[in-house]
């Protein structure tokens, strides 16, 4: 029997209690042994339930705590400092994208990892889904042929449902009217999100073709060369429901995808399959298992394994670059180190 995997988690807000800690603290060859947060009393709330030490510092936890990981959760502004510590404690680490919001300190974060021999992962999920895990796969079977063209968009209007375990004072929505701000945050946010998937899919990505905001803002419009000559369109809105769709269009056919997220139930996960020859659509029966829970897995296995992460942080650092170049492409001014917000 493989020895448990001791971590710490390290941010307790939104995505820690949504996604996070209903997996973190019952699954098997993991095992959390503290939690922190900045807010004294969000921690005290979430380790006294838990039964586990919780602290308000990084540098106390590692100080006191045995673990061979921490899980980081926290505000991207915090990431490369809290990436960095624990590095140079010679902990391994997975860390909710994006990697950090200024492109310099993400190369120092991955260089960091590098330096410690330790793990270092991004929290791309999408790598974990079902539906694309399965998208992949019909990709490399050449199902479709040569892919040309790929079309995304991502809507996000409604509030995220999930149990709260205590919320911090002033805490904004996550998504929702709390979450529109500029163009800029939206693609670092959440576009990078399509930016990895198609990456995933097709392979590297060239130029950015065109990019469009509307006032700075979403909704906002993106097209870039990525793979072997396919030119990718995103767009990005506010107002239109919710829900995240991708088309991929190659020689015979295509592949259509409306994408779940567990924390977001308004829409059903459906992914068919068209071929042109065969004037046939097959919508596939897939067994979908939440992306959460199979990322956080895949990382115990990388670390007991010793196996490269599916989502490295040269990956995430590669996904910032494009996000870069489409802010830039727009006009607009990219994150500045430390006011990043999301």
């Amino acid at each position: 029997m493989k020895k448990p995997i001791k971590v710490a988690q390290v941010g307790l807000g939104y995505i820690a209690q949504a996604e996070w800690l209903p997996f973190v603290s019952r699954l098997p060859n993991l095992e959390l042994v503290a939690v922190v947060d900045v807010v004294e009393e969000l921690a005290a709330t979430i380790g006294r339930k838990l039964r586990i030490d919780y602290f308000t510092s990084l540098e106390d936890c590692l100080a006191k705590c045995d673990m061979d990981a921490v899980f980081i959760t926290a505000s991207t502004i915090s990431h490369a400092d809290l990436i960095t510590k624990s590095a140079e404690h010679g902990k391994h680490i997975l860390v909710e994208k994006p990697l950090t919001e200024y492109i310099p300190d993400a190369t120092e974060c991955v260089k960091a990892a590098e330096k410690a021999d330790v793990k270092l992962m991004v929290a791309y999920m999408r790598r974990h889904d079902s539906d694309c895990l399965r998208i992949k796969e019909l990709i490399e079977n050449d199902e479709i042929g040569k892919i040309n063209t790929a079309i995304s968009w991502v809507n996000q209007t409604y509030p995220s449902v999930y149990t709260q375990i205590f919320t911090p004072p002033k805490q904004g929505e996550p998504i929702g009217p709390g979450a529109q701000g500029t163009a800029a945050r939206r693609i670092w946010g959440m576009t990078t999100h399509h930016i990895d998937l198609l990456r995933f899919w097709l392979g590297e990505a060239g130029d950015v073709l065109f990019a469009r905001a509307t006032e700075g803002s979403a909704p906002f419009v993106t097209i870039f060369e990525i793979g072997d000559g396919v030119v990718a369109t995103h767009q990005t809105f506010d107002s239109s429901g919710q829900g995240e769709y991708l088309w991929l269009h190659g020689e015979y056919g295509s592949i259509q995808t409306r994408l779940w997220s567990p924390h977001m139930p308004y829409n059903f996960a459906e992914t068919a399959v068209f071929k042109k020859n065969e004037k046939t659509e097959s919508r596939l029966v897939i067994p979908r298992l939440n992306m959460y829970e199979s990322q956080i897995k895949h990382f115990v296995e990388c670390i007991q394994e010793d196996k490269e992460p599916r989502s490295t942080g040269e990956d995430s650092l590669k996904n910032l670059e494009l996000a870069a170049k489409i802010i830039q492409k727009m006009g607009l001014e990219l994150p500045l180190k430390g006011q990043y917000s999301h």
